[in-house]
C-alpha cells in the first residue's frame, strides 16, 4: 500500500496565519475606501457664473456679498427691503459673480471655508465701460468662511461677488473646501465640485477712483 505523509503542523499554522492576514488587509483596504468616498460625499457643490445687475434682495432681506477691494478678508451681509434692487457703488448697472453653494451630503455642514485667488490687472484704457486688462498690479489669496449649510438642494447658500476697484479682477476658485461636519470638532478638506468656469473676470468699477482700493 502507498502511505501519504501528513502535512506538517507548522505548514497548517502558516496557512492559517496567511489567510487571517489577507482578511485583515482586505478589511483595512475596505475601510480606507469607505473613508475616502465618505469624505467625497461631504464636498460642496458650487454653481458660479457672471450676472448683470441689479441684484435683488432675497425674501429675508439679507444679501451675502464679497467686495473685492485689494485688502480685506471674509464676506459681508447687507440688509434691504425684500425684492428691491441692491445698489453697487454709485451705479445700478454692474456685473457680479453669483455662486449657489449646495450641500448634497446627509448631514449639515456647520462651517466651511474656501480660498479664492484674486488677480488684479490695470486697465489699458481707463474710464470706459469695458477697458482691456493690462499688467498685473496684485495677485493674492482671499479666504471666505460660510455659516451652516443644511443638506439638500432646497437649502442653498447664495453669494454675490463684486469688484470695488478700478482694476480688472480675475476670480479663481480652489479645488478643495475646508469643512466641519455636525458632531465633529475638526476641519477636514473635501473636494469642491464646480459647475461653471474655474476662473471668472469682473470688469473695473468705473465709479471708483484709483485710490479707492
Amino acid at each position: 500500500s502507498i502511505s501519504i505523509a501528513a502535512e506538517p503542523t507548522w505548514s497548517t499554522s502558516l496557512k492559517a496565519i496567511l489567510a487571517a492576514a489577507t482578511v485583515f488587509v482586505m478589511i483595512c483596504i475596505g475601510a480606507l475606501i469607505y473613508l475616502h468616498y465618505r469624505d467625497q460625499e461631504l464636498g460642496l457643490l458650487f454653481e458660479c457664473g457672471p450676472i448683470a445687475g441689479p441684484v435683488k434682495y432675497p425674501a429675508d432681506g439679507r444679501l451675502n456679498t464679497v467686495d473685492l477691494y485689494k485688502t480685506g478678508e471674509g464676506m459681508s451681509v447687507v440688509e434691504g427691503d425684500p425684492g428691491s434692487d441692491y445698489k453697487s457703488g454709485k451705479s445700478m448697472s454692474y456685473e457680479a459673480i453669483r455662486c449657489v453653494v449646495t450641500n448634497y451630503s446627509n448631514n449639515p455642514i456647520i462651517r466651511s471655508a474656501i480660498t479664492l485667488r484674486l488677480v488684479y490687472r490695470k486697465p489699458v484704457i481707463a474710464n470706459v465701460p469695458r477697458p482691456p486688462p493690462g499688467e498685473i498690479t496684485l495677485d493674492r489669496p482671499r479666504t471666505i468662511s460660510f455659516p451652516k449649510i443644511d443638506p439638500g438642494p432646497t437649502n442653498p447658500f447664495i453669494l454675490y461677488i463684486f469688484n470695488r476697484t478700478s482694476d480688472w479682477v480675475q476670480v479663481s476658485l480652489p479645488e478643495q473646501v475646508s469643512i466641519e461636519r455636525l458632531g465633529e470638532m475638526t476641519w477636514k478638506d473635501a473636494p469642491l465640485t464646480l459647475i461653471g468656469p474655474k476662473a471668472l473676470d469682473l470688469r473695473p468699477d468705473i465709479s471708483s477712483s484709483p485710490n479707492q482700493q
